[in-house]
């Protein structure tokens, strides 16, 4: 696991993805460039937030479009962004990431990540899956930092899986567009439980 991390990050460069710079392979340390942990809504005003988005937007679409071997990050949720002093996030943590092209059974049926953020088909374990489910799980990252809230905050991680996937519920969104909840951030919203990140791109964030 360590190995099959370290091949996948060593590859990586884009200003939203974390940097890789070097590896202890005795020690089985990931050495990245320096940027701080937090859970990315806390601090931002809404224009600042709007901006985290796009930048988690444009590193999952490098990470599925622009490489020559694409990555699903399987493990994305608020713990894996990292913010850097300027604001601008980056996509962390790919402990849990496999390449696209990896076709054995083994490599996209299980549950890998967070449970809070897991997509349908990989909680379920019904199906192989792709990209999408990293679709999925940006979408609740964004709708967790436009609200300042856990996605099904009241429920425990498993709970909150099995609501989405059982239940096919989601995260409320208004009826109307509010503060909260410009109107683009309801329409991405709304289209993110489906298309892929280069969808968002090219019709939501690219102006």
């Amino acid at each position: 696991m360590f190995c099959r991390e370290v091949s996948i990050v060593s590859h990586l460069k884009h200003p939203n993805v974390v940097a890789f710079v070097g590896a202890c392979m005795e020690q089985f340390a990931i050495i990245t460039e320096q940027a701080h942990f937090s859970r990315c809504y806390i601090v931002f005003e809404m224009n600042l937030r709007f901006g985290v988005g796009v930048d988690i937007a444009r590193g999952m679409h490098y990470l599925h479009e622009l490489i020559e071997k694409p990555v699903i990050h399987r493990d994305l949720n608020s713990h894996n962004i990292l913010l850097h002093n300027n604001g601008r996030a980056v996509v962390a943590d790919f402990g849990e990431s496999r390449f696209a092209a990896e076709h054995h059974e083994d490599s996209m049926t299980k549950q890998p990540g967070n449970l809070r953020w897991m997509a349908p088909e990989v909680f379920t374990q019904s199906c192989r899956y792709d990209h999408k489910v990293d679709v999925f799980s940006f979408a609740l990252v964004l709708w967790e930092i436009h609200t300042a809230e856990l996605p099904f905050s009241h429920l425990k991680p498993a709970a909150a899986a099995a609501e989405m996937a059982y239940k096919r519920n989601r995260p409320p969104l208004p009826s109307e567009p509010n503060a909260q909840f410009p109107k683009h951030i309801i329409e991405i919203l709304n289209q993110a439980w489906q298309p892929g990140i280069l969808f968002l791109i090219r019709k939501k964030y690219i102006f």
